[in-house]
């Protein structure tokens, strides 16, 4: 009884009713699968929309960009708080770093992240434990116009001064 697999009618209303989205639809059959055992077990499946879906999903690629249009400044609030909760008193502001450049790399979609020495004096001023619960930061992503770079742009992230950077939207900065 191990091997046997359901047997659900054939046709799209009765495939779609039947058979719900997260299973793996090589274990079911159809009605006429019982005389021909060659057949393919996902012939069926092209009547179910949402397989097809999947495969045109995944063969789509991003478009490249030219990288004179990404070159843009930006200024973010990063809640750190939420980022080294959790992580033990010794480990808080070398997690900060690593958290910020994570944040950069996301945002920016660049690997390459370089952090100004003013920013990491402005995570550990109050210590390893006491690291600002969030932090206003500008990420500019530039040209990178190194010999041999391995990636055209770079991201530079520096701390901006404010009072409370508590609910402060994300900002483009104009660059003169």
């Amino acid at each position: 009884m191990r091997n046997a697999s359901l047997i659900i009618p054939k046709g799209k209303e009765a495939a779609t009713k039947y058979i719900p989205r997260d299973i793996n639809m090589r274990t079911f059959r159809t009605a006429n699968d019982d005389d021909d055992e060659n057949d393919n077990h996902l012939s069926h499946a092209k009547s179910l929309p949402y397989l097809a879906d999947m495969s045109s999903a995944k063969a789509g690629k991003k478009s490249q960009r030219s990288a004179i249009s990404d070159v843009v400044s930006r200024e973010y609030t990063i809640h750190l708080h939420r980022r080294v909760h959790g992580v033990s008193f010794k480990k808080r502001a070398p997690r900060a770093i690593k958290e910020i450049r994570a944040f950069t790399e996301k945002a920016m979609g660049t690997k390459d992240v370089r952090l100004d020495p003013q920013l990491n004096k402005k995570v550990w001023e109050a210590g390893i434990k006491g690291v600002p619960f969030r932090l206003r930061v500008r990420i500019s992503r530039k040209r990178n116009d190194e010999e041999g770079a391995k990636e055209k742009l770079y991201s530079f992230v520096q701390a901006v001064n404010v009072k409370n950077a508590k609910g402060l939207q994300t900002s483009v900065i104009e660059d003169a």
